[in-house]
């Protein structure tokens, strides 16, 4: 029996399944003119939770520009901006995807910032190296999660390059964060005026689900000693680390893993925390098959369904545990005199940590402190007795959208595209998915292909 590090530290990171509900934002809109406009709290107060409702609306403080997401020629989510635009800006990287309508729309890759091959030209935030930036988050989701931010650099080239910047716990039950980071002060010269660099915000929250959002920037020199002119040090001086960037198909995932969950799709893969690894870990094993449900036979996709369903029901029950025991502590915070000066109730697993600035108030649903790591343990042995195997996240290697199958008529049953399929992508399906498309391949009935409890120890990753 494999332990759950040996599991985890072997997977391509996935996520998970749960609602699909519009979950995090900027707190700035383009119809404002993207004009930050969060609720902040009354400075004289302790934390803005004395139940005397102080709070004021900070108006035209700051201008946080973004890319505004694309709605990638998906009628679903066509509709969703048109008719819902909140909701739409602040959903998740999956948003409507598993909608697509695979007999009409081709599928279209979303990562890294729900942009199209025509991305919305948001205005350009102005940086200067050893800068601090304010990012105002607003959130609808009462998950923990992790966030990072990311430096994108040579957009135009086949694979960008990728600065991490930083990394820091977010959610957690907070309407309303707003996290800061630092830009390097060493930062090199490589995204001046017209260089097309982005700073990436991604989420990835516990349910588990991606999100993800995009501001182009410049980044100038800081300010000189009096009658001294600053300038940015070379990239061969900068102590600033770059690397290739990590591209993911989700499109593929979605089509042919599952519909109704994200893989992990960040910069920061080894920096991903203890808790949120295992949930993500928890789902590899349980994909729905995706929207067609074409890459395992009916009967291992029946498995992982059942599974998946055992899965969510654990968790339902620890987030109602979670949910109670947050509470209670709260409200200890709040006896007596305490109210509204003793701080708000941050759980051990996941401590957010917000600036002065900001309004600590969790939502009805504050499901902050739930062992993942605990639970995975207990559904190992499961895993291996029903023989499955974790299934990963497709890796492309550049910006568009590949020409591989994700419509009905054009898909995974079909013996040449079987045969062909590259292997960066069938090594997202997991070993019983490869040997599934190998019989198609040759011709032969995917049906007499059967779980192997060694399966459960496959450790092949992509992306990681």
């Amino acid at each position: 029996m494999p332990s759950q590090q040996s599991v985890i530290a072997g997977l391509v990171i996935l996520a998970a399944i749960g609602s699909v509900n519009a979950d995090m934002r900027i707190a700035s809109t383009q119809k404002k003119g993207f004009l930050d406009t969060q609720i902040q709290k009354n400075p004289n107060l302790a934390n803005g939770r004395d139940g005397s409702l102080k709070l004021t609306r900070r108006q035209n403080v700051a201008v946080f520009p973004y890319q505004v997401p694309s709605n990638f020629g998906y009628a679903k989510l066509a509709a969703q901006e048109k008719n819902n635009n909140d909701q739409f800006l602040r959903s998740n990287i999956d948003n409507e995807a598993n909608k697509r309508n695979t007999a009409k729309e081709q599928p279209q890759d979303m990562t890294p910032c729900r942009q199209d091959a025509t991305p919305f030209q948001a205005p350009t935030m102005a940086l200067a190296a050893g800068q601090t930036v304010e990012i105002p988050l607003q959130f609808n989701n009462p998950h923990d999660g992790e966030c990072e931010v990311n430096i994108w650099t040579n957009m135009n080239q086949k694979v960008p390059d990728v600065a991490p910047i930083t990394r820091f716990a977010c959610g957690g039950g907070y309407a309303q964060n707003r996290p800061n980071f630092t830009v390097p002060a060493d930062f090199p010269n490589v995204c001046g005026a017209g260089a097309g660099c982005l700073m990436q915000l991604y989420w990835h929250s516990v349910e588990p689900r991606t999100y993800a959002v995009c501001t182009p920037v410049e980044i100038g020199a800081p300010a000189g000693p009096a009658g001294q002119k600053a300038r940015l040090r070379t990239r061969q001086e900068s102590s600033v680390k770059f690397k290739p960037a990590l591209l993911y198909s989700d499109s593929f995932d979605t089509a042919h893993i599952d519909s109704t969950h994200s893989g992990y799709r960040g910069q920061q893969p080894d920096l991903v925390g203890p808790q949120l690894k295992a949930r993500i870990a928890l789902q590899s094993f349980t994909g729905n098959g995706g929207l067609l449900k074409d890459a395992e036979p009916k009967a291992v996709i029946a498995q992982r369904n059942n599974l998946r369903g055992q899965v969510e029901a654990a968790v339902k029950k620890l987030e109602a545990k979670a949910i109670k025991e947050n509470k209670a502590a709260q409200a200890a915070l709040d006896a007596g005199a305490g109210k509204g000066k003793n701080g708000v109730f941050e759980g051990a697993k996941y401590n957010v940590v917000l600036n002065d600035n900001a309004k600590r108030q969790f939502t009805n649903t504050y499901v902050t402190n739930v062992d993942y790591v605990g639970l995975l343990a207990q559904f190992e042995p499961k895993f291996q007795k029903a023989g499955l195997a974790p299934q990963g996240v497709a890796i492309k290697d550049s910006l568009a959208t590949p020409e591989v199958f994700g419509t009905k008529a054009n898909n995974l049953k079909n013996k040449g595209n079987a045969a062909n399929l590259p292997a960066n992508f069938a090594a997202a399906l997991g070993p019983i998915g490869k040997r599934t498309l190998a019989r198609r391949a040759l011709g032969e009935d995917d049906e007499f292909v059967e779980p192997n409890p060694d399966d459960a120890l496959f450790t092949e990753s992509e992306g990681i």
